[in-house]
């Protein structure tokens, strides 16, 4: 089974088993038992890549789920473990903080009681 070795090949594999799907769906498809059960023996490969990758992805996030996995049996790589890229950090040029002008401050009217409204018919 081929691996899947990055985010970039998990969402072409998403978007395979995707087109898979509705080909293995389409009622009116050419297609024959031999090609069907091709298709179908792909289709199940491709998903199990992807839920491992995903699986590999959360233990990551989450490493207690590396004991939850081995007790369920479900396979996923440890990517804790894989050296990571590593980053370069490129310096900027430094940014001047120009100080901003001070807009004069706007004279706040004091607020008056609405009148009701409601009884102005009664007035009438």
């Amino acid at each position: 089974m081929k691996l899947i070795q990055d985010d970039a090949q998990y969402d072409r594999a998403r978007e395979a088993l995707l087109k898979m799907a509705a080909e293995l769906d389409d009622p009116l498809s050419s297609m024959t038992a031999e090609e069907r059960e091709r298709k179908n023996l792909i289709y199940d490969r491709t998903a199990e890549a992807i839920r491992e990758y995903r699986r590999s992805e959360m233990v990551v996030v989450f490493p207690g789920l590396k004991r939850v996995y081995e007790e369920l049996g479900w396979p996923y790589r440890d990517f804790s473990e894989a050296p990571q890229a590593e980053q370069v950090n490129v310096p900027e040029a430094p940014v001047k903080h120009e100080p901003k002008p001070k807009a004069d401050p706007v004279p706040e009217e004091p607020v008056k009681p609405a009148a009701s409204r409601l009884s102005g018919w009664l007035d009438d």
